[in-house]
C-alpha cells in the first residue's frame, strides 16, 4: 500500500503556458493600408444582410441565428468600400478634381483585385474597428483593407 500511495499523488496546478496565450487570433492584422474608408453601421449591417434565423429540429423547434461565415463578413466589408470609393468618385468628378478621381479609381481597381483574390484564398484582408464620429455624434466603422501577404513579406 506504501508503494501506491508513492505512485499516487494528488494533481498539481499546471501554470499556463505562454503559447496558449499566442494562439488566440489578434482581433486587428497588421495590415499595409491600401484604402481606409469609414461607414455606418446601417451601411454595414445593409451590406452584410440580413442574418436569416433558423429553427434547429433537434433543439425543440427554437428559432437561432446563424452564424456568419468569415468569407461572407470580408466579402462584405470589401464591397461596402467599394460603394463608398464609388460615392467618392461621383462627387470628386461632380467638383472636378480630376487628380482625386484619378486616385480613386486606381484604389476601387486595386480593392476589385483583392476582392477577387480573397474570394479563392479566404485570406484575411479587411480590419474593421468601431471609432466615434463627433461629427455625426455616433459610432462609425472604421474599415481598413490592406494586402496581407505584403505586412508578412514586410516582417
Amino acid at each position: 500500500m506504501a508503494a501506491h500511495a508513492r505512485d499516487v499523488q494528488p494533481a498539481r496546478r499546471v501554470e499556463p503556458m505562454a503559447s496558449a496565450t499566442e494562439r488566440i487570433p489578434a482581433p486587428v492584422l497588421p495590415l499595409e493600408p491600401l484604402v481606409v474608408v469609414e461607414v455606418g453601421t446601417d451601411d454595414l449591417q445593409e451590406a452584410i444582410g440580413v442574418v436569416t434565423m433558423g429553427i434547429l429540429k433537434e433543439t425543440n423547434k427554437r428559432r437561432v441565428s446563424r452564424s456568419i461565415s468569415s468569407l461572407r463578413m470580408q466579402q462584405a466589408f470589401l464591397r461596402i468600400i467599394i460603394d463608398a470609393l464609388m460615392t467618392q468618385l461621383y462627387w470628386s468628378q461632380w467638383v472636378q478634381e480630376s487628380a482625386r478621381a484619378s486616385t480613386i479609381r486606381m484604389q476601387c481597381a486595386t480593392v476589385s483585385s483583392l476582392q477577387r483574390w480573397q474570394r479563392h484564398s479566404r485570406q484575411r484582408c479587411v480590419n474593421a474597428v468601431p471609432v466615434w464620429s463627433n461629427e455625426q455624434h455616433t459610432v462609425m466603422w472604421q474599415l481598413t483593407v490592406g494586402d496581407p501577404l505584403a505586412a508578412l513579406a514586410a516582417a
